[in-house]
């Protein structure tokens, strides 16, 4: 427990970074998607499925499909769900 206590703020200053990774690697691939999310929302660009699109090579899931429930503004058009 006090090894976890003694890295907690580099833990933190990790966490943060991760981030404002994603947060341009969503802004590089979609800068309209980007707009439409809470800047300071960090929840959203540490999404599990985030990282998984930025992975894979094949793309199947769209971006705005992971990041909907994030998004200020809900989209008008259906979202694509593909079955595993």
């Amino acid at each position: 427990m006090i090894l976890c206590e003694a890295l907690n703020d580099q833990i933190k200053e990790g966490i943060n970074q991760m981030a404002d990774f994603m947060k341009a690697l969503v802004y590089n691939e979609a800068p309209d998607i980007f707009e439409q999310i809470d800047f300071d929302n960090d929840k959203a660009f540490l999404e599990p499925f985030l990282f998984t699109y930025f992975n894979n090579q094949d793309k199947k899931y769209p971006l705005e499909s992971i990041l909907n429930g994030y998004l200020k503004e809900k989209s008008e058009t259906p979202l694509q769900v593909l079955p595993n």
